[in-house]
């Protein structure tokens, strides 16, 4: 009560009550006969801001996450939806009537804000909660993060995963007892990380827990990493020229553009876009180990990326803010690589992209 209570004292000038937008929300999930998610104050500071600052990021998921955690949740894939008009009222009305459907969604956030044009804007943001982990924000310089708390239930294998300011990425243990964790990274130098835990959900690995924490003051989350567009370059050869431009800011040799690879992730991009899927395991073909061998694909050592997102560039984007991810791009003992693109509608009609980096060495 007491959170709530504070978000309505808030509403004043430029601002809008957040109650008749809550009750917008329940009434969608009613209409649908969903349940409820959990209202969470700290993404309803995001939605809140969000609407103040023009809804800023809510094109960019990569952008919606940063906001995220700066608000200091570890949520990988928040979800926001922005309605405008003239009036409260008929912008309540409006949320209730189009918010699209969230599978999965368990925690959700809403804010409003009066646009300088004198609009009322509302702005909802979700997530699919899958690890309940606490870590401070800040740390000094060789001091140590501790990070605690637990997974969703269903998760298994859970791995530590952090990027250093110098970009590279290192795997740690991770203490696990029944759905407890607990991890320990000494913050060796000063600057920015990204600490990630990830786990199975049965269909592979998956990004449960993504974080930013600082090493000294004033470092705050960074700014997003520039990755060229497309540039009238085919999206599946932009994608894959990134991430050579990766390797070689980082020390690595460039990768081979392999067209057998690429033929392989661009099944199974379309394969995941055909199911709704984004998963490593499809109950279609199974995993990259079963994809490979059909297709009669020889190889010492191979991995997978995966990733969504409003365009190709920005799907490859969000897997390289992620450090498991990043040290598939950074693997010295990957030597080719092919990536496979795919459109995909949701049942709302929202189009995505869906991306496949592949990676093979030996």
């Amino acid at each position: 009560m007491s959170a709530w209570l504070a978000l309505l004292v808030a509403a004043g000038a430029g601002q809008v009550p957040v109650e008749p937008l809550r009750q917008a929300v329940a009434a969608a999930y009613a209409r649908r006969g969903e349940p409820l998610p959990e209202w969470d104050p700290s993404l309803a500071r995001v939605a809140e801001q969000a609407a103040a600052a023009r809804a800023e990021g809510l094109d960019s998921p990569e952008r919606l996450g940063r906001r995220v955690r700066e608000a200091g949740l570890g949520d990988p894939a928040p979800e926001g939806f922005l309605v405008e008009g003239p009036e409260p009222a008929l912008v309540a009305r409006a949320l209730a009537d189009r918010l699209p459907p969230f599978p999965g969604a368990n925690a959700v956030g809403v804010g409003g804000a009066r646009t300088p044009a004198g609009q009322v804007r509302a702005v909802v943001v979700r997530v699919q909660r899958k690890a309940w982990i606490f870590a401070p924000r800040e740390v000094a310089p060789g001091g140590t993060l501790v990070l605690r708390g637990r997974l969703a239930p269903g998760l298994s294998r859970p791995a530590l995963d952090v990027e250093g300011p110098d970009g590279r990425v290192a795997a740690l243990p991770l203490r696990t007892d029944g759905p407890a964790v607990e991890g320990r990274v000494i913050l060796r130098a000063p600057g920015r990380y990204v600490v990630e835990v990830m786990a199975d959900g049965g269909r592979g690995p998956e990004v449960v827990w993504l974080y930013g924490v600082v090493a000294g003051s004033g470092g705050g989350e960074a700014a997003p990493r520039p990755v060229a567009t497309a540039g009238g370059v085919a999206p599946e050869r932009a994608v894959f020229e990134a991430i050579n431009r990766l390797r070689l800011a980082s020390g690595e040799p460039a990768l081979a553009f392999d067209e057998r690879l690429v033929a392989i992730a661009r099944a199974y991009a379309e394969e995941m876009a055909s199911l709704g899927i984004l998963a490593h395991v499809s109950p279609r073909s199974g995993g990259l180990v079963a994809r490979l061998a059909r297709a009669g694909y020889g190889y010492a050592r191979a991995g997978e990326n995966l990733a969504r997102g409003p365009d190709p560039m920005e799907a490859h984007r969000l897997a390289a803010g992620s450090p498991a991810h990043r040290r598939n791009m950074l693997d010295p003992t990957f030597d080719r690589c092919g990536v496979g693109v795919a459109a995909a509608v949701d049942p709302t009609g929202q189009r995505s992209f869906v991306v496949t980096e592949l990676f093979a060495g030996g």
